[in-house]
């Protein structure tokens, strides 16, 4: 499923965030979003993904108008068909490891499939440890359980905000070599923002994004 962008503007009040912004992504591709702090460029993940609006452009996925659709729409599409890996982790610190990585089955409305779960866990290398809380994991370890919980329902297009931020450059190395191989395995599209040069040298195709638009 073909991610396309045309012309996408964003402005707070008077001051543009980014204009002109046009690129497309296509089923399999990873590409790295590199740019100067304060750009914009988790602001274009969130356009992306349909969770911020934007001034004019548009934002289409294998045909359909993610701006045209309504409040409620844009959020069944994004559960189909998004996953979401942020520098913060976001995991729930009241659910175990298992239910976390199974609330974007739940969030569907299927019942937690502990195969599915199970097996993402294996995949990233947490193997039996579905029982444990958040806060008795490392913050590698809390990586994964998102990198699991963005990939368990097996979403076309994988947004990553920054994945490797929080972590230290040797954990940073095997989040993004767990982070490629999933999507590469689940024949998804990634769109990683960075500033880790290292984790953006492992791209497809490299982009930078400025406050006129985006270049390679």
């Amino acid at each position: 499923m073909t991610l396309r962008i045309s012309g996408l503007a964003k402005h707070y009040g008077d001051v543009p965030v980014f204009e002109n912004v046009t690129l497309s992504v296509e089923p399999g591709e990873f590409v790295a979003i590199v740019g100067e702090s304060g750009v914009g460029k988790s602001t274009l993940l969130n356009c992306m993904a349909g969770l911020d609006s934007w001034d004019a452009g548009t934002v289409t996925h294998e045909g359909a108008d993610i701006g045209a659709l309504d409040g409620e729409a844009c959020a069944l599409w994004r559960r189909r068909h998004v996953g979401f890996v942020f520098q913060a982790f976001h995991v729930l610190p009241h659910l175990d490891v298992a239910q976390n990585v199974s609330l974007p089955l739940m969030l569907l409305g299927g019942r937690r499939d502990e195969g599915r779960v199970a097996h993402m866990l294996d995949a990233v290398g947490l193997p039996g440890m579905g029982a444990r809380l958040p806060q008795t994991l490392s913050g590698g370890q809390l990586q994964r359980v998102a990198i699991a919980r963005a990939l368990v329902h097996r979403p076309a297009l994988l947004l990553a905000d920054e994945p490797t931020g929080n972590l230290d450059p040797g954990t940073a190395s095997k989040v993004m070599e767990l982070l490629i191989g999933q999507t590469r395995e689940h024949g998804a599209s990634l769109v990683l923002v960075t500033h880790s040069e290292s984790a953006a040298a492992r791209a497809d195709r490299l982009l930078h994004l400025t406050a006129e638009g985006i270049r390679a």
